[in-house]
């Protein structure tokens, strides 16, 4: 329901590059639909507004190929650079959500959705983050739209005259390093060879194509270690494994995120009590749904960048918009009257365990001897 009682059609959780999508094009597709869009941070842009630190960039080209990372409904020829820098992107995300803004709810944050079997709705329950005061919405359609590209803000003022430890090496990394350091070689020193051949089969991980990082290794001030474990030694010393200790001032965590923890910390609760973390959590191969968008045993829900529908070495926005098509085309035989006024309409819409199953088994067989199932552990 919206805030005069009556239930929406679409609730929409995330304001991100994902929300943002399914927002456009529902709205473009089912001209008379209701729907909201609701996000827990304080600007729109997901990933682009919450991560801010120096030097953040895209990762892959953006300007000689601007089909990768803007929307074929609003395609953006004009970045300015190869890899578009944050406030490019956000600005761009501003300039096609103008038509949205009504639409958006900030500082919004879903605590936990419930499908009410007796109404065939979503029961959804949020959090005002400036008030802290708690308040429920209905709607016949759920759509998470949440990402996993988070991380806290922190200072940027806190580097000279410090020791820096950096735990991670890849595209986070690959990124700020260069901004630390200030280099014009274009390949890494011979002592660090070894330590960046990957063990893994190429491609398994995103490439780092980007040499500015590999320049930054030749500064006297820079070196590269290999270890497995770290541990805090004291206030501003850390130690490896083997015991060796490196002077730490300041530590920042560039090791990646938890990617494989999907929709958390929002509570998701289908048919018969069906809570889909629980369900998640304990299967072996981890989260999986019926063409990375729908789950069995929730009616209605449907998932962006959900299981199996990103690649790690390309644009993101490909997975979403094709996610975003086959949602739509789902949604027809829900809000078919939001297009025909005589057109009968479905009261919910769900994918059977069988068909779920079928599917993740033939992702399985096609995945087998893919760089994306080697081992990257080390």
């Amino acid at each position: 329901m919206n805030s005069s009682g009556v239930p929406l059609d679409v609730i929409i959780i995330g304001a991100g590059l994902s929300g943002i999508c399914a927002g456009i094009q529902l709205e473009s597709k089912f001209k008379n639909a209701t729907f909201e869009i609701f996000d827990k941070a304080i600007d729109l842009g997901g990933t682009w507004s919450e991560n801010t630190y120096p030097n953040l960039s895209c990762d892959i080209p953006s300007q000689r190929a601007s089909k990768l990372y803007s929307y074929s409904f609003a395609p953006n020829p004009d970045w300015s650079t190869t890899y578009a820098s944050q406030p490019e992107i956000l600005a761009y995300i501003r300039r096609i959500t103008k038509n949205l803004q009504s639409r958006i709810h900030l500082h919004q944050e879903c605590v936990s959705a419930q499908w009410l079997e007796d109404t065939d709705l979503w029961r959804v329950e949020f959090l005002d983050t400036t008030t802290n005061e708690a308040f429920v919405r209905h709607s016949r359609v759920l759509c998470t739209a949440v990402g996993f590209l988070d991380i806290p803000k922190g200072p940027e003022s806190y580097f000279e005259g410090k020791d820096v430890v950096i735990v991670g090496n890849g595209a986070s990394a690959n990124q700020f390093i260069p901004w630390l350091l200030k280099s014009t070689e274009k390949t890494a020193p011979s002592q660090y060879r070894s330590i960046l051949v990957p063990s893994y089969s190429f491609g398994a991980k995103r490439a780092i194509l980007d040499y500015r990082y590999l320049a930054s290794l030749h500064d006297p001030k820079a070196k590269l270690i290999k270890s497995k474990s770290l541990r805090v030694i004291s206030a501003n010393q850390i130690g490896d494994e083997s015991g060796v200790t490196y002077p730490a001032h300041i530590i920042i965590l560039a090791n990646g995120f938890k990617t494989a923890h999907l929709l958390t910390p929002m509570i998701i609760t289908g048919l018969n009590g069906l809570n889909l973390r629980d369900i998640w959590e304990r299967r072996p191969d981890g989260a999986r749904a019926y063409m990375g968008v729908m789950v069995s045993g929730f009616p209605s829900l449907f998932l962006l960048t959900g299981p199996n529908t990103l690649l790690s070495g390309h644009s993101t926005l490909l997975g979403i918009e094709h996610s975003v098509t086959y949602i739509l085309r789902l949604l027809e035989s829900l809000l078919g009257s939001k297009v025909l006024s005589n057109q009968p309409s479905a009261s919910k819409i769900e994918v059977k365990k069988e068909a779920e199953g079928d599917f993740n088994r033939f992702v399985e067989r096609r995945m087998k001897g893919l760089v994306y199932t080697s081992d990257i552990s080390t």
